[in-house]
Order: C-alpha cells, then structure tokens, then sequence
C-alpha cells in the first residue's frame, strides 16, 4: 500500500512562521516536524512507500527527506507548480497516476497516534473510507461531515449547516478495490471544470457520495490534531512536551534512553519499579512479554496482561515506554537512541492519555 502525502501548501494561516519555512517542516515535537511524524506512524503501520506532494519550499522538503530516511518505507516526493494559485484538488490530481493499487491520502497537517491509522486499516473493507472524529460542537473552520444512521457519508464540505453536521472529516481517506479507479476517474473529469483551480479534493468526494458507499471510520477518543493555526501549532507543542513527562519513569527509577538496555536489566529493582510504572499508565505493556518483570509478576497474580491502559481520551500524543519492549530485556538488547516514535513494531509506543 502507498500513502500520499499533501504537503505542497505555505501554511499562510502560520505567518510569519511560514514566510520561508513550509508548515510541514515547522518543529512540533522538540525538533520533529508534522511530515516526519507523519512519515513515521505511516511506517509503524506497515505502510511501505509514501509520496510527498510538495509546493512551496520544495527544495527544503525534498532535502529533509533525503536526509531523515524513515526505516522501512520508500519516500519519494511529487511537484505541484501551481500550488501558489490552486487549492489542494489539483495537488491530488497531479498524484493520479501514483494511484494504482490500495491507497492512503493524508493531509500534511493532520497529526494522529497510531491507533488511529491502525483502525482505519483494519476496519471493515470499502471502497472508499473516511476518518471522522465526532465532538458536541463545530465550527466553519470544520471540513462538516452528514451521515446515515449505518455510518454512511451522505455530504462532506466546510459549507455545510451546523444542525446538518454529524462528525467532522480529520483529512485521512483510505481507497480500496474499486474506490481506486472511481476516485482516479472523479478527479479527472472534476479536473476539467472552469472551477476546479479553487476547489478542495473532498469536494470530489461529496460528489461520489451522491452515487456510491462511502464508509466512515469513526476515531472519537483517539488522538488528533489539525495544525491551522498558530494556536493549533502551540496546542501540539504542549501536547507532546506534556506526553513527554509522562512517558518517563519515576525519578528513582528512571532509565537513561540514550544507552543501550541489555538482559541485565531484568534483574535490576529499577527497571523493574519503570515496567511497574509502565503498567500503570507510563508506557505499554505487550501481552507477548513474557520475560519483563511486570508481565511476571502480573501472571502470577492472576492479572489481566492489558496491551495499553484503559481506553481513555488522550488528551496528547505519547511517547517512548521502550523500556518495557520485550526485545530490551531478552538476549537480544535494542538501542533507543531518542525519545522519539519508533518505527519499529517491537518498540511500537502507545500514546497515553
């Protein structure tokens, strides 16, 4: 499966932020920006290739892909010229023939945790699906979204009334089977109107919606966020920067991330007190990990192994808890070298709420 990425927007809204800096690029998480968070889940889920459509700052994009390879997956990146004067439908258009097979479209400035991606990939097979989070209240800003009672799409656009509006779109759109070459046809023949230059591609999906089932995933308690605004931007921010304290062991037992963890550690109190804090809400805790102490101690109490906390809402991203990944305490040490997310299924993070 491919992902495309749409990342070929300045990101005005962000000025001056963004007077030379493309918003994919701009720093979110210390010094990681949307794209390669992005680029990462992407990976995590087992997605192995990606395009970029790029636009504005192209060059500093297409440098920073070369030079921040994410394991596992294949990055190439896609020129749209006319960025400058159109909306994001013609950037779509420009990506039709990297449309062949089962797809992903993403929005460069949709941040997610991973089980968001996941859920959308392993939720029932259609056609054409649409991510949507439902809250109590929207906005015009919102991409509104009008639904069946089955969860079936019947309208998407910004336009849409308030008392219409059932869920909003988080701009994650998977195509499938023959949802490939229906959206591939619908963007070329929308392609050709006098009015395509300033229209959104999701306007071709509202269009599709009037003919054929388009299904929606719903991702409501799971982590998101849009990157519009400066206040969208610091939102972000802070959310990482606060999973980030989370996500540390207590004092007395922390775990230096940067060092190599080796079988040893299954013996030492503090590892053992961090896999304890793991359990209770630091990180995550595999059922597979039969070797880490807490799972252990967990089986001879006759406990629930639980693959992550209680679902709850995150109310930001998490990261790292790779000390409780089962290869770092059996014969085979990892090395973590950054609290950063991993792109490897062993060491797979969970965001915490």
């Amino acid at each position: 499966m491919r992902a495309i990425v749409l990342a070929a927007g300045q990101g005005k809204r962000l000025m001056p932020l963004t007077t030379s800096e493309p918003k994919c690029l701009l720093p979110v998480d210390g010094d990681r920006p949307p794209l390669e968070i992005q680029l990462s889940t992407i990976a995590s889920c087992g997605i192995e290739r990606a395009t970029v459509m790029v636009g504005f700052g192209a060059d500093r994009v297409e440098h920073f892909l070369n030079t921040h390879p994410i394991p596992g997956l294949a990055v190439d990146s896609l020129y749209n010229p006319f960025y400058a004067t159109t909306d994001n439908l013609i950037t779509c258009w420009l990506a039709r023939h990297m449309m062949t097979e089962d797809f992903l479209l993403l929005n460069g400035d949709t941040l997610f945790e991973d089980d968001v991606l996941q859920a959308v990939l392993d939720g029932p097979r259609a056609a054409i699906t649409v991510t949507v989070n439902h809250k109590s209240e929207y906005d015009e800003d919102d991409m509104k979204v009008t639904l069946d009672a089955d969860g079936r799409l019947r309208a998407i656009g910004k336009k849409l009334s308030l008392g219409a509006t059932d869920a909003e779109s988080i701009g994650m759109l998977l195509f499938r089977d023959s949802g490939v070459r229906a959206w591939r046809d619908a963007l070329e023949r929308t392609a050709r109107h006098p009015d395509a230059l300033n229209k959104w591609y999701l306007s071709v999906v509202n269009t599709l919606a009037q003919t054929m089932f388009v299904r929606t995933t719903s991702i409501t308690g799971m982590w998101w966020q849009e990157i519009d605004s400066r206040e969208d931007l610091d939102t972000a921010r802070a959310g990482f920067r606060r999973s980030a304290l989370r996500c540390q062991p207590p004092s007395a037992a922390r775990i230096a991330l940067t060092s190599t963890a080796n079988a040893s550690n299954a013996s030492n109190p503090s590892w053992q007190a961090a896999s304890q804090g793991a359990a209770s809400g630091f990180g995550w805790v595999s059922t597979n990990n039969a070797s880490t102490p807490v799972a252990t101690a967990a089986r001879a109490s006759g406990a629930t192994i639980r693959r992550s906390p209680p679902l709850a809402p995150p109310a930001a991203p998490g990261r790292c808890a790779a000390w409780v990944a089962s290869k770092q305490i059996g014969a085979n040490s990892a090395s973590v070298t950054r609290p950063r997310i991993s792109t490897t299924r062993s060491l797979k993070p969970k965001l915490l709420p």
